[in-house]
């Protein structure tokens, strides 16, 4: 099955999922509107940035990442959530995007610090359920995230025993 290829001009377009993007792009993923963007080169070299709430953060390359710019937003996504840098609302948007990234790009790697919060995250989210005042909008996210944790960032059978451990 081939994919389609974006085709690029000198203005920021959605990439669609799935699309192949030549390199040498100025590529950036856009928080507020949950998409990826990309557009020509308009310097001599090509940025990779992060928007959040209209604000451009540019993304840097670290050692342990690729050329590939979803790697860098994994990368950039990972330690704001790990450094807990993020309101509840951002937090959510944070994660679901880190997942989608993962999801549409299997070469991606979570990272190990990651990989420990998201673990403690998730069983000290298993006490909120005791809680009175837990909303259906907190479940709902509190199992997504049991569910990304296993399926996405780790074992995927190592879900059937957490689920069966709430039980």
């Amino acid at each position: 099955m081939s994919s389609e290829v974006f085709v690029p001009t000198n203005e920021w377009q959605i990439v669609k999922r799935g699309q192949e993007i030549p390199t040498d792009l100025d590529i950036r993923l856009n928080m507020d509107t949950l998409q990826k963007e990309a557009r020509t080169v308009e310097s001599d070299t090509p940025i990779h940035e992060i928007v959040v709430n209209g604000q451009t953060h540019p993304v840097t390359k670290d050692k342990t990442s690729s050329d590939d710019p979803d790697s860098s937003f994994s990368t950039y996504i990972q330690s704001s959530l790990v450094g807990n840098k993020l309101d509840q609302s951002t937090f959510r948007k944070y994660f679901r995007q880190l997942v989608d990234l993962h999801q549409g790009n299997k070469n991606l790697k979570p990272k190990s610090d990651f990989i420990q919060w998201l673990a403690e995250e998730v069983e000290t989210r298993k006490e909120y359920k005791k809680r009175d005042d837990y909303s259906p909008e907190e479940k709902e996210f509190d199992d997504f995230m049991l569910r990304a944790r296993h399926e996405v960032f780790g074992n995927p059978m190592g879900l059937r025993k957490a689920i069966a451990d709430e039980l």
